[in-house]
């Protein structure tokens, strides 16, 4: 995911802005990113539970709070033969650990926890976008049609794919 460095690399033209300063604006967010980071730290990144909603209400819940918009894209899940970049820790991982890596159940897992994901968004009221193939590509394809003002995402392929505004947000910060 992304170019390993950059951020380090990149803060030097980065502006620290207030979260208020983001309110009435119309944001698109990673979904896969909030996947990936909400499994993290765990010692299986697939291991049942559902953590990862507790994760997308409570950001979402921030978010709306400053009044920002939040549409929710999410990358294409592929067919089982090729592996959506959420999982690559997790092959990685597994490979380390002796295991084989992708796997038929990590597969359904991740298309479980997107379909779970969105079914939640739903119910919040929030926009989801399925992506025609990299969430990050979809996102700044939102912004050059100017239908969201920027991308909250930790993943820099966003400017890759013509993104022009992206943040990092803390959720915890007031």
């Amino acid at each position: 995911m992304g170019v390993t460095g950059i951020w380090e690399h990149m803060q030097k033209y980065a502006e620290q802005v207030p979260t208020s300063t983001l309110r009435n604006k119309t944001l698109a967010i990673d979904g896969h990113i909030w996947l990936y980071e909400s499994s993290r730290g765990c010692a299986n990144h697939f291991m049942s539970g559902a953590s990862y909603l507790v994760t997308f209400f409570n950001r979402i819940q921030r978010l709306l709070e400053v009044g920002i918009r939040p549409v929710v894209v999410f990358d294409k899940i592929t067919e089982f033969h090729s592996c959506p970049s959420v999982a690559n820790s997790h092959v990685k991982k597994s490979k380390r650990s002796g295991g084989h890596g992708w796997n038929l159940d990590a597969h359904n897992e991740l298309k479980k926890r997107v379909y779970n994901a969105e079914q939640l968004l739903n119910n919040m009221g929030v926009a989801v976008v399925m992506g025609g193939s990299d969430g990050e590509a979809q996102c700044a394809q939102l912004e050059q049609a100017g239908l969201v003002d920027g991308c909250i995402t930790s993943d820099f392929d966003y400017f890759l794919y013509g993104g022009r505004n992206l943040y990092k947000v803390s959720y915890f910060a007031s």
